[in-house]
């Protein structure tokens, strides 16, 4: 279920030292062979409202994990232009469906339809941002294409910023 993915997530990755990266791999099972779960698996299993051509976007595999404490999802693309229209469309819902996996997870229920992205510019690349504030903490949700082939979705900009810088050096 939805729930005990984020709770099995956020045991793997609370150990994490802040300038780690760990990646989680979510499995259809618990036996060393069951196989990877796909993007679709992970979106339906997660009851996402993301549209079908932004699921049909996207590669089969993906990669969930965290950077120290800050949480991401990178996606590989089959399609960038139905990825970019697809993504502006989810982004009414985006903060429910996978919001319990970031560091907006306590505001997510509190979430005012209102609540919108805004444009923002991080290592030279367009990004999109939620940003949420309860009477304590600030916390985001942000998207940003690296190319035409990744999406990267984190909870700092920080954390964006890094991803950016390693999977740029990757290439």
């Amino acid at each position: 279920s939805k729930s005990d993915v984020v709770d099995v997530f956020n045991e793997k990755v609370a150990e994490i030292r802040g300038d780690e990266i760990d990646h989680v791999l979510l499995k259809k099972g618990s036996t060393p062979e069951a196989p990877i779960l796909t993007t679709g698996e992970f979106l339906h299993l997660f009851e996402s409202h993301a549209p079908p051509t932004l699921i049909r976007a996207f590669e089969q595999h993906f990669m969930i994990g965290a950077l120290g404490q800050n949480h991401f999802l990178i996606f590989k693309l089959q399609s960038y232009e139905n990825a970019f229209a697809g993504m502006l469309m989810w982004e009414k819902d985006i903060a429910r469906d996978i919001g319990p996996l970031f560091a907006i997870a306590p505001m997510v229920k509190s979430i005012a339809v209102t609540s919108v992205f805004n444009d923002v510019t991080v290592k030279n690349k367009d990004a999109r941002m939620l940003e949420l504030t309860d009477a304590s903490t600030t916390a985001s949700l942000i998207y940003s294409f690296l190319d035409n082939d990744t999406l990267i979705v984190t909870d700092s900009l920080q954390s964006l910023q890094i991803l950016i810088d390693r999977l740029t050096r990757e290439k």
